[in-house]
């Protein structure tokens, strides 16, 4: 963990019941269920970490990366 001087972890959209598994994207190969759970398993192991923002699901993307940038401002990256 200390190899990293912040961590963002973003809440995935199905916690809202927009996740469309791979329709949207290709990438994705979990169910909603599933990503909702290694979404909170992730969050749980970066726990510790010192410099851990969250982003929560939004309905709009445009909001998500709004809410990401604030925070990327605010480390001066």
């Amino acid at each position: 963990m200390a190899r990293y001087d912040a961590v963002v972890w973003l809440q995935t959209s199905a916690t809202l019941g927009l996740y469309d598994h791979d329709a949207s994207n290709p990438c994705r190969f979990e169910h909603p269920e599933a990503a909702i759970a290694s979404g909170d398993l992730l969050k749980v192991l970066w726990a510790g970490h010192p410099r851990l923002f969250q982003v929560e699901a939004c309905r709009e993307l445009t909001d998500k990366i709004a809410a990401v940038k604030r925070i990327l401002v605010s480390l001066h990256v």
